[in-house]
């Protein structure tokens, strides 16, 4: 495993300088610091690609996960970062006030089935999964903070109908519901028992309301039991989203019947996220950094992110009136073979203010400015516009805390990437991680 060797500040200034001094006869490219700095200042730009840039990877602290429009069930194992699953908890909702099914000693339950619209992604093989579903037993408030880690009560008994069943997934198929085709969507028949729990309740304060059926019911834990599968998204405030009841009469007029409960933005819920930092992340287990192997990982879903320091940044401080005309970070990452296991379309970058909070760097909120951070598929990279955040360092005015890069959508996706660290190519820098300055004096 390759590392860079850490030189003393002084050191480190000397060949700095001179490296500086070297490159500035090259012509940095003519849109460098527009809308930055004063036009003229990039007249006498100088340019280096030669800053010490050390690359780590952290574990992901808990990420909040409720009242997301979208949530992920299943399980998926990565060669690179081992298993991951996620399921989710979700209330159910009445449609309508005092519920009242007649007589129910003349009512039989035909079927009781939850369908849920797919969302946007599917991660990892499309391979028919074996789903469990249980009671919550504890009541989910819409208005309350629920995390990643969190975990509610449930109860023992799995509510799946046809529990060793696997069931296809098929998020461009068609099903027909009441004699329309709907497409995308996930069907799972439930137990009749559960159907017949809520005739019981016919009539009474338990079915009255949605204030007093969340007492009576708590929701849905909704998970997957196929190991090596994948993790889905799904549109659980879709309105074709429910849990449809079906019944019928056993009197004279046996017509078939059905009710639906609702799953809709009113249904407090949240993902449950669960890692097991096997295989290249397995000192992540304990809580421990990664350094670069020279590889570095990031992976949504509340799992790793990679953090950035340049240790001898301030050194760039003893050039006189030195202007940061502009910081590109440049990140080449490294992709599946099988192109079945798709990277982050984007990273974030995130630092700390002096009370601990995760903020944006200066760059990415600074007014009519592009931070960047889209992948890049013909180069197979991530590219970041830091200068603002690079200047403020180098005169002192931010502490160097370094920063992470995270994914996008981290709380209802697994994508996952590998980024090349700084030193995965001792002969091509192209492939390393690295921060291009343009400056002037």
């Amino acid at each position: 495993m390759m590392k860079r060797k850490w030189q003393p500040a002084a050191a480190a200034l000397i060949l700095l300088v001179q490296v500086s001094l070297w490159v500035g006869c090259k012509r940095p490219e003519q849109n460098i610091g527009l809308g930055i700095q004063p036009e003229e200042d990039i007249l006498h730009a100088h340019q280096t690609d030669t800053t010490t840039l050390v690359a780590y990877t952290i574990r992901e602290d808990s990420l909040r996960m409720d009242d997301f429009s979208k949530s992920m069930v299943g399980r998926v194992n990565d060669p690179v970062f081992g298993h991951t699953s996620a399921s989710v908890y979700t209330q159910i909702r009445l449609t309508t006030s005092n519920v009242d099914f007649g007589d129910i000693a003349s009512i039989e339950v035909d079927s009781i089935v939850l369908n849920v619209m797919y969302g946007d992604e599917i991660y990892g093989p499309a391979t028919p999964q074996q789903f469990a579903i249980f009671e919550v037993l504890e009541r989910i408030y819409l208005d309350s903070v629920y995390y990643s880690n969190q975990s509610l009560e449930i109860g023992t008994e799995n509510l799946v109908r046809d529990e060793l069943t696997p069931i296809a997934i098929d998020p461009n198929g068609y099903t027909t519901i009441n004699d329309e085709q709907v497409q995308g969507m996930l069907r799972i028949p439930l137990d009749v028992e559960l159907g017949q729990r809520f005739i019981d309740a016919s009539g009474t304060d338990d079915l009255s309301n949605n204030e007093t059926f969340a007492d009576y019911f708590g929701g849905l834990y909704i998970t997957s039991r196929t190991e090596n599968a994948a993790v889905l998204q799904l549109d659980v405030i879709n309105a074709l989203s429910n849990v449809t009841l079906y019944y019928r009469s056993t009197g004279a007029d046996a017509d078939t019947l059905q009710y639906v409960f609702d799953l809709n933005a009113n249904c407090a819920r949240f993902t449950h996220w669960e890692h097991s930092y096997q295989n290249n992340l397995q000192t992540l287990a304990s809580g421990d950094t990664l350094f670069a192997d020279p590889y570095t990982y990031v992976r949504a879903g509340a799992c790793a992110k990679t953090g950035i320091k340049f240790p001898f940044l301030k050194d760039y401080a003893a050039i006189n009136g030195i202007i940061i005309n502009k910081a590109e970070l440049i990140v080449p990452a490294t992709t599946d073979p099988s192109g079945k296991l798709d990277v982050p379309s984007f990273l974030f970058t995130r630092t700390e203010d002096d009370e601990g909070t995760t903020v944006e760097l200066p760059d990415a909120i600074t007014y009519n400015f592009n931070e960047g951070g889209d992948y890049d598929e013909t180069n197979e990279e991530y590219r970041f516009i830091i200068t603002r955040y690079i200047q403020e360092i180098i005169n002192g005015e931010r502490p160097d805390r370094g920063f992470s890069l995270v994914s996008n959508n981290g709380a209802i996706s697994a994508r996952r990437v590998i980024l090349n660290g700084p030193s995965v190519s001792a002969d091509d820098s192209s492939k390393n991680m690295r921060l291009i300055l343009t400056y002037s004096e």
